[in-house]
């Protein structure tokens, strides 16, 4: 929120579930100080990709608190990708990996907030849509379809 705040021409809206009601009630109230941040009802899993496809750019940033928040590749990155958007990250090693090598969009460098602002700011609407051209060449082969055949083939090796 504070990385989008008053930042011209560009809007966040944000589909959360209520997992933490008080987590989630600080983060409508925060947004509602910020005439570019909308808190919108969450949709239906199967409905996500699809209404995601209605936006540009993916952006998420997991500062590395622990373990497992450092090495993380969340669902959201493949579902940003399977919508055919530009992604803005925050430096994760393996996402960042991902965006890399597909060239799939911007790795702010550091967690903080003026440096996915200064991504934010850095992406030009020709960025944005070569970006989105790219998730589209990548989405086939990260796909869910595809991962697992890698999976079976991995899991049959290792029983024969």
């Amino acid at each position: 929120i504070d990385a989008v705040a008053g930042i011209e021409g560009v809007t966040l809206d944000l589909y959360l579930t209520q997992n933490t009601t008080d987590y989630f009630r600080e983060l409508k109230l925060r947004a509602s100080k910020t005439a570019n941040v909308r808190v919108l009802d969450p949709v239906p899993y199967s409905e996500l990709v699809s209404t995601l496809n209605t936006y540009d750019v993916g952006l998420y940033s997991l500062p590395p608190v622990n373990f497992n928040t450092t090495w993380a590749v969340p669902n959201k990155i493949y579902d940003f990708i399977q919508a055919r958007l530009a992604l803005i990250i925050g430096p994760s090693p393996e996402m960042a990996a991902v965006v890399d090598a597909h060239g799939l969009g911007i790795v702010a460098s550091d967690f903080g907030v003026e440096s996915l602002r200064a991504a934010i700011r850095s992406v030009t609407p020709g960025q944005v849509t070569m970006m989105k051209e790219r998730s589209h060449k990548a989405a086939k082969p990260l796909s869910a379809e595809a991962q697992m055949t890698a999976w079976d083939t991995a899991l049959s090796a290792l029983l024969d």
